[in-house]
């Protein structure tokens, strides 16, 4: 049956390895990692957590939301410079003229290109599957005693380079109340503040606000939108029709009036998702390294952290209510998207109409939801040191570090002060040199870090001294999300 399959995909997704812990300073490691980020599941708060990475110089994160092919290609031009001078370099009192690159990369695509999103199932998996097999003799979760690469032939492959993927994806009623939260709620109850009835005729699908063309409720918006996870880790399911009205309707008397659902063109926007699109994202995810899900966000980054390296784990954990603490459970604040109800309803009821909904309309990303599970579980059975009992260990230990600090809930426990902080790059013209760009050994680029545009800042941002920022005035404009309260 159906459940027996998913078992199977997970035992194959999980090698026979055992992974080794960090045995290798992470100073010496090479390392290039994808992270796949769909909407509503995390990902944010994963975003942040990178960005932590680069303030110590540990990572570069070097591609900015939304990034072109051309990035892309030179981003690999540059890491394969750098990872062969890294592998060549066989002589260890030269070892820090030849420093290895470690690389975070994000996938998510839509603004300012839809090319990473669309582009991961195909070309950029393919791309990594090929810096695998040159560069990443120990990477793929199991790491590989590097002594043992070695050949008379082929002296160089006495080092090499983790080179993995990630993905995770969340509790499908969860994520399309948070989806809706964020994104369409809003539209649905938007109010013309002293518009025209001229002007707001014109406004037409998909412009136009208010529940004639969004629906009146969350149940009514969700109905038209099939399982969104499949479709934007697939890249090519119109995953713009997740943003976009689902009912037309007409200007009558002053108002919007629905005259039925939108009738998207299949050949332009294929948003309907079927076994088929299924079985695409099974043989996906048989690719990715590290599967997760959000109902289990501290062990995704706990697992992350031990095949790729990272270090700087503590994260500000939302002040969600009591009634969504569960759902909001590993998240940062601004991924919980709560807003306050703004009527009274028969909350019973009301859910148990939205969930008929999500049963049917999202069955597939159902399906894809516990097959994720299923492998996050087998994985860390299979790879993790110790098998499940030794993760789980290792996992409460880091949930036992969490403290409170400032009103704020720091989970891991309260970060360390960061030597570096991402300002304006003009903050640094106007210092007059006062600040200095800091370039740590492990990018391939001078702006390798903090994605180069700073998300939600699109001014281009610069590396520098933290002290020399406080000095000076500049303010950090990212990397500086978890930071503990002074």
């Amino acid at each position: 049956d159906d459940d027996d399959d998913d078992d199977e995909l997970a035992r194959e997704h999980a090698s026979d390895d055992k992974t080794q812990e960090q045995q290798t300073p992470l100073e010496d490691r090479c390392v290039f990692h994808v992270y796949r980020h769909l909407s509503k599941t995390g990902g944010t708060t994963a975003r942040f957590v990178f960005d932590r990475q680069t303030v110590f110089g540990d990572f570069e994160y070097p591609l900015e939301y939304g990034f072109d092919e051309k990035k892309w290609d030179d981003l690999l031009v540059r890491w394969r410079k750098k990872a062969d001078a890294f592998l060549a370099n066989n002589q260890n009192e030269n070892a820090f003229s030849a420093p290895p690159p470690r690389t975070l990369v994000e996938i998510r695509g839509n603004w300012p290109s839809n090319w990473p999103a669309e582009a991961f199932e195909g070309r950029i998996l393919t791309d990594v599957e090929t810096l695998r097999l040159k560069y990443g003799e120990n990477s793929s979760s199991s790491a590989a005693d590097d002594d043992a690469l070695a050949s008379p032939e082929d002296p160089i492959r006495k080092k090499s380079c983790s080179v993995t993927t990630s993905l995770m994806l969340r509790d499908p009623f969860k994520q399309y109340e948070s989806f809706w939260r964020y994104y369409i709620e809003k539209r649905q109850t938007e109010v013309h503040d002293g518009a025209s009835d001229e002007n707001l005729a014109l406004k037409k699908w998909p412009d136009a606000a208010g529940s004639a063309f969004w629906g009146d409720s969350f149940a009514e918006w969700a109905s038209r939108v099939p399982s969104m996870q499949i479709r934007e880790a697939l890249g090519n399911k119109c995953v713009a029709q997740m943003r976009q009205p689902g009912f037309d309707a007409e200007f009558r008397d002053g108002t919007w009036v629905r005259t039925g659902n939108h009738s998207f063109d299949a050949a332009t926007c294929d948003h309907e998702v079927t076994e088929l699109d299924f079985r695409r994202f099974e043989k996906l995810l048989r690719r990715i390294d590290v599967v997760g899900v959000t109902e289990r966000f501290d062990a995704f980054l706990l697992r992350l952290a031990e095949v790729v390296g990272l270090r700087r784990l503590e994260y500000v954990k939302s002040n969600a209510s009591r009634k969504n603490a569960d759902e909001n459970e590993g998240l940062s604040v601004d991924e919980s998207s709560e807003s306050p109800r703004n009527e009274k309803r028969d909350a019973s009821e009301t859910e148990r109409i939205s969930r008929a909904v999500v049963s049917e309309v999202a069955k597939w990303d159902i399906q894809a939801h516990l097959l994720a599970k299923r492998t996050q579980e087998e994985e860390i059975k299979r790879n993790a040191i110790g098998g499940t009992d030794g993760f789980e260990e290792r996992l409460q230990t880091f949930e036992s570090k969490t403290a409170v600090l400032g009103g704020k809930t720091f989970v891991g426990g309260v970060p360390k002060r960061s030597p570096y902080v991402w300002v304006k790059s003009a903050d640094v013209k106007a210092s007059g040199g006062t600040l200095k760009p800091v370039v740590p050994k492990s990018f391939t680029d001078e702006t390798g870090g903090g994605q180069a545009v700073a998300y939600i800042v699109f001014d281009p941002v610069t590396l520098v001294h933290r002290d020399d920022a406080e000095q000076s005035g500049a303010a950090c404009v990212k990397g500086c999300t978890f930071d503990a309260p002074t």
